[in-house]
């Protein structure tokens, strides 16, 4: 089959757990007691300086993806595919899921672990009281329905802020540095 007359799904490594919690059924179960705080990464990509000796990830627009060691560091930690999915990228910058055999509608695509999930509930229980300056800010504001969405965007800065310490190193370090859509606003 080619991959290139395949319609490729878009994945976004940043909610990739999120719409798939349920589709765990069809895949091997992880063993009990898994918890992603252990990971450590196998290899480091393209590192930068941030600050006196820590390594940080190089956030820069033309900063090298390193995809292949977060498909490494996620399969490790239990990180599931149906047969024939597979990372693919047409120009080694913009990365998706394809796969190379036909899989049935309503099939799981893949599976993630609950201990590799971002959530709002466990930045709070992370990170409690340092936000709450933060998330009283919201509430005042009549903003308070955004609490969730600023407790995920402190979490994401704050293993951003460990570098090569955060056990989500492989990911963050996988995420895109370049955005081209309108949206974005990214200068090109």
């Amino acid at each position: 089959v080619d991959l290139h007359n395949i319609a490729t799904m878009r994945f976004s490594f940043v909610l990739t757990g999120a719409f798939l919690a349920g589709a765990a059924s069809a895949f091997q179960p992880i063993r009990p007691g898994y918890c992603p705080a252990a990971v450590r990464p196998a290899r480091a990509g393209p590192l930068a300086m941030v600050g006196g000796n820590a390594i940080g990830i190089d956030i820069g627009e033309g900063a090298q993806r390193d995809v292949w060691s977060m498909d490494e560091w996620a399969t490790q930690y239990g990180v599931q595919k149906a047969p024939g999915v597979q990372l693919t990228s047409e120009d080694g910058t913009d990365w998706s899921l394809a796969t190379s055999e036909d899989i049935a509608a309503g099939t799981p695509v893949v599976y993630v672990p609950n201990g590799l999930f971002l959530s709002s509930f466990g930045a709070a229980q992370e990170l409690g009281g340092m936000m709450a300056r933060g998330e009283n800010r919201l509430a005042d504001a009549k903003l308070g329905d955004q609490i969730p969405l600023f407790r995920i965007v402190v979490k994401i800065l704050a293993e951003y802020e460990k570098g090569a310490d955060s056990p989500f190193f492989p990911w963050l370090n996988a995420l895109p540095r370049l955005y081209s859509n309108g949206g974005s606003m990214t200068c090109m």
